[in-house]
Order: C-alpha cells, then structure tokens, then sequence
C-alpha cells in the first residue's frame, strides 16, 4: 500500500519501492521522484550547513541528524548545495545507505570513514573525486555504484571495505595509493582503459582479487603506470579485449 504524506504543501503517494522504508522526515530532496514539484527551498534533516563565498553551501555537520538512510540534499535555503566539509559523517555506526547528488564538486577527506554500519552507496552522475579515505574502514560496505563523471579514485577511498566486486568508470584516470587495498573479499574487478596510473598499495591485501576485466588492449594495460605492492592485482587473470594476461 502506498505511503501518502505531506510535502511542500501538495499530497504525495510513494509509490516507489526504493523508498518505501524511509522515514519521509529524513528525505532532504525529494527530486528524484517528484522533480517538477519540489520546491527547492526546501531544508530540513537536521543537518549544519555554512554559506561559503561563492553563495553555494557546504553541508558542514551531522547536526541533530540521526536517521539510517541519507540523501544529501541538492538546495538549503534557496542555495545549491556543492560540498561536503571533512569528516562529517566519521564513526557515524547508524548510517546504512547514503546518495550523493551530482552538484557536490568538492568532497572532504574521511567524510564517510569508520561508518562501519554503512552497506550501500548511490553516487549521481556530476561528482568528479573519490576523496581521500572516503569510506576507509566501512567494514560493511558491499554496494556502491559510481558515475561515468568519475575521474579520480583518491588515496584509501576504499580501503578495508566489504565489496566483492566494483566496476571502475569509464573516465577514471586515476586511482589512488591504497584505494582498494584490504579489501580482501574483492574477487573482479572493471578497470576502463582511461586509467593511466595505480598507486603504490592500491589493491595491497586484496587476497582474493583473481579476475580483472580490462576494456582495453593487452598493450595499453601494460602501459599503465602500476605503483608497487600490487602483486594481487598483476598477478590475476587480466582479460584483455585483444586477449588474456596471466591466463
């Protein structure tokens, strides 16, 4: 049966089973399902927010917030909403699913770090960077899907994770020193043929990685700038499209 609520002062039924375990008073940007009807004024959540230079706001604190399902908001007070400040999120055990919209250009280090109840994220398309330490030591973690936008994997973004598998977007150029590395459940992996370097580390204690599946030539796979302690990721079963490495 369908959720009726109030929202903006028009009455809405969720009929979506995405959201059909939320508490609607945690919601802070309902666009996704109603874009032609919210208003974007709209803020509430309990979260901080500061107003920075540019007229933009940064989501600054946890504030009173204590829900389980988080979706960063895209507008607060009339303002779009393009950063998320260091930290803020850290050690927060009650966090299950978080979405990150696709206005956010700026994400501080360790935002989701330690949140060691989180299992899935949702990333929008438009976020560019995988900050550092992003979800180090999210023990839980074993969902997250990544835009095309994409283009850095910073340092530790994934480390000691809970993922078994993670495809690499397409416009990936880098990824970072320690970014996979400790996740010892990872088993495959999807690297674009855009990446150019891997870090040292980046896939160091990644003992049960034996497939990766690379979307270019056996010649540009051997052209990318690998760091060192990447035994688990060169010594696997690389498929080429132009054949397989270690196969």
């Amino acid at each position: 049966m369908a959720k009726k609520f109030n929202f903006n002062g028009e009455l809405y039924e969720n009929n979506s089973s995405v959201f059909s375990d939320y508490d609607i008073a945690t919601i802070l940007y309902y666009d996704i399902l109603y874009p032609s009807n919210v208003n974007k004024n709209l803020s509430v959540g309990n979260l901080t927010y500061t107003l920075k230079s540019d007229g933009t706001y940064e989501l600054s604190g946890i504030g009173s917030y204590s829900g389980t399902k988080l979706f960063i908001p895209n507008y607060y007070n009339g303002h779009k909403v393009t950063s998320i400040a260091d930290a803020v999120f850290r050690n927060n055990t009650s966090l299950t699913e978080v979405t990150i919209p696709g206005d956010i250009t700026t994400i501080g280090s360790s935002v989701f770090r330690s949140c060691t109840g989180l299992t899935t994220v949702y990333i929008q398309e438009g976020v560019t960077t995988m900050s550092n330490n992003m979800f180090y030591e999210c023990t839980s973690l074993t969902t997250i899907i990544l835009p095309d936008s994409l283009t850095t994997i910073s340092q530790n973004a994934f480390r000691n994770a809970k993922i078994t598998s993670i495809t690499i977007s397409k416009n990936v150029t880098s990824i970072g020193e320690g970014a996979f590395s400790y996740c010892n459940g990872l088993t495959s992996i999807t690297i674009s043929n855009s990446v150019t370097s891997i870090g040292n580390s980046a896939f160091s204690g990644c003992s049960a990685l034996t497939t990766v599946n690379y979307t270019g030539t056996k010649s540009q796979w051997n052209s990318i700038s690998i760091g060192s302690s990447n035994t688990y990721l060169t010594n696997a079963k690389i498929i080429c499209t132009d054949g397989i490495i270690n196969g």
